[in-house]
């Protein structure tokens, strides 16, 4: 907070990307991500969209958000339209793990009510050299192979790699996942405070009007922060020992490696 940044990227010490990654992937990642918090949305809450009836919608009943007009200064899109990019991720599965996933739970039409696009990426490996689940869920989404799917975050895993603004590391230091919480809340692990601030954002999410906005409780996102999924993930952790696992077991808690690793 005392550097002054408008936006900083956040790696785990140990995470592994391609080594091609400021030449060619992030350029399309960029792009994608411009485009996708660019849209028009809808001043509705996420519900209120998915159960209202399909219509034409009038100009008057929709904000654009901040565009990206300048993409030298705002490669991933104005600091205002974006409060968090998941850019290394366990997976964004669009749902708890304990629903299912991928084929035989998800069909294209789940990605229906979500904002997204997939862009094309020849630097992606071949499905059959993906995670499974990753795999899996790409597949059932019929997205095309070698396609990055960039969309709106439902259940994003794990924090390798993330990009956030400084308004929101603001909002995460102080209430979203602070270092000491109260005890009433239960949630020990980073990541998924982090998620939990992701999926209340769906709830009241801004529309980029600062007349709308001003409205909110928070001036932010309400409780939330409005997060943008990157499938597959640019950062993925290396294989190794882990320093919290070494803690766990000193503590005579059970390790084991999680699927989605």
């Amino acid at each position: 907070m005392d550097s002054g940044l408008e936006t900083a990227l956040i790696l785990e010490d140990d995470v592994d990307f391609d080594i091609n990654i400021r030449t060619k992937q992030a350029p399309i990642t960029q792009a994608a991500i411009r485009e996708l918090v660019s849209r028009p949305q809808p001043n509705t809450s996420r519900s209120e969209a998915s159960s209202s009836s399909k219509s034409p919608t009038s100009s008057t009943q929709q904000a654009r958000r901040p565009s990206h007009s300048n993409p030298k200064k705002y490669p991933y899109g104005s600091p205002a339209a974006w409060d968090l990019l998941y850019l290394g991720t366990c997976g964004d599965y669009l749902n708890s793990l304990g629903d299912g996933l991928g084929v035989g739970h998800h069909h294209p039409i789940n990605l229906t009510s979500i904002p997204h696009l997939a862009v094309s990426d020849p630097t992606i490996p071949r499905r059959y050299d993906l995670h499974p689940f990753t795999a899996s869920l790409l597949t059932s989404l019929n997205v095309p192979e070698q396609h990055r799917l960039i969309h709106e975050s439902r259940w994003p895993l794990c924090t390798f790699g993330y990009a956030l603004t400084r308004a929101s590391a603001s909002l995460l230091l102080s209430t979203l996942a602070p270092a000491r919480e109260p005890a009433w809340e239960g949630t020990r692990a980073y990541d998924v405070a982090i998620l939990k601030a992701c999926r209340e954002s769906l709830k009241q999410p801004l529309t980029g009007d600062p007349a709308i906005d001003a409205n909110n409780p928070d001036p932010r996102t309400g409780p939330g922060l409005r997060c943008v999924s990157v499938q597959p993930e640019l950062f993925h952790h290396m294989e190794g020992s882990s320093m919290i696992a070494g803690v766990e077991e000193a503590g005579g808690a059970e390790v084991f490696r999680p699927p989605v690793d």
